[in-house]
């Protein structure tokens, strides 16, 4: 898959601070399970991306 534009540490930091915001006054049992999914989907891109820096840096856990 092709991508004009790619997502920085940052990046993920920064929606999933704004993730997290909009639904801060939820309990999580009343979160929408479709925005639940959402919201792991970018915790493992999250994750991946940041697996991926470390490799190209050469840091070891």
């Amino acid at each position: 898959m092709y991508s004009m534009v790619e997502l920085e540490v940052d990046d993920y930091k920064n929606l999933i601070k704004w993730f997290e915001m909009a639904f801060a006054k939820l309990p999580p049992t009343e979160l929408p399970n479709g925005d639940r999914r959402t919201f792991w989907k970018l915790s493992f891109l999250a994750e991946d991306k940041i697996n991926e820096t470390r490799v190209e840096k050469g840091i070891d856990d």
